[in-house]
């Protein structure tokens, strides 16, 4: 609940924010923090006011997830 908050926020606060942190969530899923992976899963999967939903891009970040050996985050939420 607290990530979609903070992107919630994000999306009310000056323009460009939200396509920043899609951004930088992004380079950092790239790099394989498994914290940016789960939030680009999420980000796909409900969207923003910067990406619209993928549900095909939402389950390929989660894939990754799990392919890293974050099996913590199959129980979360």
């Amino acid at each position: 609940q607290l990530f979609h908050d903070s992107l919630r926020a994000l999306q009310e606060s000056k323009e460009g924010s939200a396509e920043k942190f899609v951004k930088l969530t992004k380079q950092a899923a790239e790099r394989g923090h498994p914290d940016a992976m789960n939030n680009m899963g999420a980000i796909y999967l409900h969207g923003t006011g910067a990406v619209k939903p993928d549900h095909d891009l939402s389950i390929s970040w989660y894939e990754r997830l799990a392919k890293a050996g974050e099996r913590h985050y199959a129980t979360d939420g």
